[in-house]
């Protein structure tokens, strides 16, 4: 069980006058259990189709802040019905934007002394940020959005008072405990915390630009590097499998391998459990 921590944000307010309607909020909640067959089984897809890719890279044009995925929900309107569940349900493919992601990785790497409200920045969230679904963790949809500050996410999203929303805040809890390693062996958090007027509860971690563990020779020491690092604090991943092992192009012929949906991590003591963990990840590259 986890201890609370300082942390962890104050209870929120909602306001009723710009509360999304509670459908809205359902399809973003129950869209996390039915994803599609051509999407990724991780937190970070590793393809985008060139059309959505010069969109997101601003070849089209940056959106505007608010403005849903879809031309029809232009204006910062929550999207309704069948216009929700397509923004909801679109696939978002990210290997045609791996230099987009590089760089917007090297700037955080460059400023993460600067670090980011995460309340705040979870507050600001609105449906309409979201570009497309990358993947799925182990408490649902994994949607690539683009954040206030302007940075592409990947955000989980959770309707308050459900098992999902509570796992996202034992992962929000997790990454906090291992601060020290975000950029390292997991990435970097950029919001938690209670979302659309305090009917969801949202964690953003900094979109990754994924790549082929052929493209890394040493995935297999890196990732056991990383679940050491984990270990090292106490940590038990709770979930080591190949989809929550990443590797990330950094630049040319260089990559990082880093461990993501921490939603099944626990503080353990037992020295037994941390190493079937680490024989469990060498058994993955064998």
């Amino acid at each position: 069980m986890w201890a609370s921590s300082e942390y962890m944000h104050q209870p929120w307010k909602p306001c009723k006058e710009h509360a999304p309607s509670e459908k809205a909020v359902g399809d973003a909640a129950n869209s996390r259990r039915h994803v599609p067959d051509d999407s990724d089984d991780s937190d970070h897809g590793a393809s985008h189709n060139k059309k959505e890719a010069r969109s997101v890279a601003g070849k089209q044009g940056k959106p505007k802040r608010g403005a849903a995925a879809d031309s029809s929900s232009a204006g910062g309107k929550l999207p309704h019905g069948k216009k929700a569940s397509l923004s909801l349900s679109r696939v978002f493919r990210i290997s045609t934007i791996v230099p987009l992601l590089q760089q917007q990785w090297h700037e955080q790497i460059e400023g993460q002394h600067m670090l980011p409200d995460l309340g705040a920045s979870a507050a600001a969230f609105c449906l309409g940020d979201i570009c497309g679904v990358v993947g799925k963790g182990s408490s649902g949809r994994v949607f690539a959005a683009r954040l206030q500050s302007g940075i592409l996410a990947a955000v989980k999203l959770a309707k308050v008072g459900t098992a999902e929303a509570h796992m996202l805040q034992r992962e929000a809890k997790a990454y906090q405990h291992c601060k020290e390693l975000q950029y390292q062996v997991v990435p970097g958090v950029l919001a938690a915390g209670p979302a659309m007027d305090g009917t969801a509860y949202l964690l953003a971690t900094c979109l990754l630009p994924v790549v082929g563990f052929s493209d890394c020779s040493s995935a297999k020491y890196q990732a056991m590097h990383a679940v050491k690092a984990l270990h090292g604090l106490r940590l038990l991943h709770g979930d080591i499998r190949e989809s929550n092992i990443l590797c990330i192009s950094e630049a040319e012929q260089s990559c990082k391998i880093l461990l993501i949906d921490l939603g099944q991590s626990r503080l353990c003591t037992q020295e037994s459990a941390f190493q079937q963990e680490l024989l469990h990840t060498q058994q993955l590259f064998t």
